[in-house]
């Protein structure tokens, strides 16, 4: 009797204590911290990413249909020791070019960089959403013993850039201070985003880009993402090449939808090491103002921010143009103004419109059988509006982007220095635009200046990379 009193007694003790830590660990784990649809965030971002036991092959890294992504290897998990040991991460961490979810918020990380002791993440998030955040920092471990653990974790702050248009979804930095330890030991390699508790399982995971080492490249063109399905070719070839007279050395295109020919074209300048192509999510938050253009110009002033001398922000319908006889192209206009004031750290040029449907050729140019057979927008639209804007109205800029902190799309919003708002005598934007109004009553105003100082140039570039597209690729013209 007293032997079966005792083992009633022990398995009374085992349930009781097997039920106590199931309790324990449900309520003090991060995942349940999460709802379901949390979760099932959380899983669809891993299944993307190749962090579940689905096969990899299914899963392009890239998000890419026309430029395909490069297979990594199989991933491995790197835990946090002592920090958070039930938080992990999957490595190696690849740039999935997509926007991730922050588990339980409305808010969207895209990539993040590392500027002066401060990574920066590039964010879609809904106005209504919080304004901290916890940023997981992981390390290799390989700074001594000064680095006890893998991961390191540090507040994240909002801050978000103007221009929203009165949208549900904005662009915002999130902004992270490294950790002393970390500040003089080899970077982090990657962050992760979470909200709720420091602690918590990440739905995210970004590689850390570290600056350059030196500068590539004078002039970077950044574009507004590609969108709509944008097939027109010959207008992209022209604004390749009239860019690269103008001193264009580097284009960085956002791929959110565009046309196969297009793709191909994509590929013909990538291959000539003209060309960055970046995946740009077409899945995006539909009330986010037109296709989240504003995050993709700041994700592309820090990714050139130490690889460019200056990045140049205009669409693929405008061309800052120096309208002054002795400056051919934008080296000659920035150095000019430098010597006004070499505290400069950006030029706007106000902006004019040609209007497309206002056609008109300049008759004295002795090449316009060339201008129409490689369908030449600028050289055949020598009509625009009377009016030129305002500064800020419209206007693009370049910047000497290691003095610029936030650009907008039309305005510096953050810099180091001052912005030289330039006169209409020593350059202008011009904007090629479909009005679609061939009836409107504005005034018209010949202007054959971008034919007369380079016509010929850009006739001979067109006929060129023409020839060498129809070699490469196929396209005709």
């Amino acid at each position: 009797m007293k032997v079966y009193m005792r083992s009633q007694q022990w398995i009374i003790l085992i349930i009781t204590v097997a039920v106590f830590s199931t309790i324990n660990v449900y309520f003090l784990s991060p995942e349940h911290y999460y709802s379901q649809d949390d979760k099932k965030a959380i899983h669809r971002f891993e299944h993307q990413a190749g962090m579940t036991n689905e096969p990899r092959d299914k899963v392009d890294v890239r998000g890419l249909t026309t430029v395909p992504g490069s297979k990594t290897e199989g991933p491995r998990v790197m835990r946090s020791e002592t920090t958070c040991p039930n938080v992990n991460i999957s490595v190696p961490v690849d740039d999935l070019q997509t926007f991730q979810p922050i588990a339980g918020t409305g808010t969207y990380v895209y990539t993040a960089y590392l500027v002066n002791d401060r990574v920066r993440v590039i964010v879609l998030r809904n106005k209504s959403d919080p304004r901290s955040f916890f940023c997981h920092l992981w390390t290799n471990g390989d700074g001594g013993p000064k680095l006890r653990d893998n991961l390191y974790i540090t507040k994240g702050y909002v801050y978000t850039i103007p221009e929203d248009h009165n949208r549900e979804y904005m662009a915002s930095y999130i902004v992270c201070d490294l950790p002393s330890q970390l500040i003089r030991n080899p970077p982090p390699f990657a962050v992760s985003v979470v909200f709720k508790d420091k602690c918590s399982p990440s739905s995210n995971r970004l590689p850390l880009s570290l600056p350059k080492s030196h500068q590539q490249f004078n002039f970077t063109v950044c574009v507004t993402p590609l969108n709509r399905n944008f097939s027109q070719s010959h207008m992209f070839v022209e604004m390749i090449e009239f860019n690269r007279l103008l001193g264009a050395d580097r284009f960085v295109f956002y791929n959110h939808s565009i046309h196969p020919q297009i793709g191909k074209l994509l590929h013909h300048y990538r291959d000539l090491g003209l060309v960055e192509i970046l995946q740009w999510p077409s899945a995006l938050p539909r009330q986010a103002h037109y296709f989240g253009q504003l995050a993709a110009l700041n994700d592309c002033l820090y990714r050139y921010k130490s690889q460019s001398r200056y990045i140049v922000f205009q669409d693929l319908d405008e061309f800052i143009i120096p309208t002054r006889s002795d400056h051919l192209n934008w080296s000659d206009l920035v150095k000019s103004r430098l010597k006004l004031n070499p505290k400069f750290v950006a030029f706007q040029a106000r902006c004019t419109f040609f209007r497309k449907e206002w056609p008109k050729l300049d008759g004295k140019f002795l090449r316009n059988d060339e201008v129409k057979r490689y369908h030449s927008v600028v050289l055949g639209h020598t009509l625009r509006e009377d009016n030129i804007l305002h500064n800020g109205h419209r206007s693009k800029y370049i910047v000497n982007p290691a003095f610029v902190e936030t650009a907008g799309i039309h305005e510096v919003w953050a810099s180091s220095g001052p912005t030289d708002r330039l006169n209409p005598n020593t350059a202008l934007l011009y904007h090629y635009r479909d009005w679609e109004n061939p009836n409107d009553t504005q005034k018209r105003l010949e202007d054959t200046y971008v034919v007369e100082k380079y016509g010929r140039s850009l006739v001979d570039r067109l006929a060129e990379a023409w020839h060498l597209i129809q070699s490469h690729t196929g396209l005709l013209v």
